[in-house]
């Protein structure tokens, strides 16, 4: 536990959706173990495509997260989210 390095790895490349994600772990004494996980996108950050019948503009976001037991062999738990903004 002594060797989490936090803030480290933020590396921006051009181009690419930004965001920036937390995930914090607890016990819950009526659920057991608990992973919460938090993900803010940075609209400005995605490419839009435009209707020209309303005259707006509209971004299709995925996001996978998968979680695999320390030794990467067998997953947790998989999950998908989609979202049209």
């Amino acid at each position: 536990m002594d060797n989490i390095q936090r803030g480290i790895d933020y590396n921006y490349k051009s181009g690419y959706p930004e965001f920036r994600s937390s995930a914090f772990g607890f016990v819950d004494e009526n659920e057991g173990p608990v992973l919460e996980i938090t993900t803010d996108i940075i609209k400005g950050s995605l490419v839009y495509t435009s209707n020209r019948k309303d005259d707006s503009l509209s971004a299709e976001v995925a996001v996978d997260i998968q979680i695999t037991d320390l030794d990467g062999e067998q997953n947790i738990e998989a999950k998908r989210i989609t979202r049209q903004l």
